[in-house]
């Protein structure tokens, strides 16, 4: 739950550095971050080598949807506080 919570404080000082207005360019940002994140250091880094290319780029982009996920809803608080 720690990675989860630094993620999360890293988002807000990124947004609030940037001065964001809108959420669709740092989703995808953020994605990108949460599969290198996943691949480098995460759970996914040394079995994620070892899938075919088809599973490897599903996996790849499981994971990039799922930090998307985790983004939206801390986002869209943030977004509308700075509002």
């Amino acid at each position: 739950m720690v990675w989860l919570r630094s993620f999360v404080l890293i988002l807000g000082i990124v947004v609030k550095k940037i001065s964001a207005k809108r959420i669709v360019p740092i989703i995808p940002t953020f994605s990108i971050l949460g599969v290198l994140f996943e691949v480098f250091l995460g759970k996914s880094r040394g079995g994620i080598s070892e899938f075919s290319p088809s599973l490897l780029v599903f996996m790849l982009f499981w994971i990039g949807l799922s930090y998307a996920f985790l983004v939206v809803v801390p986002l869209t608080i943030l977004l509308k506080k700075s509002k």
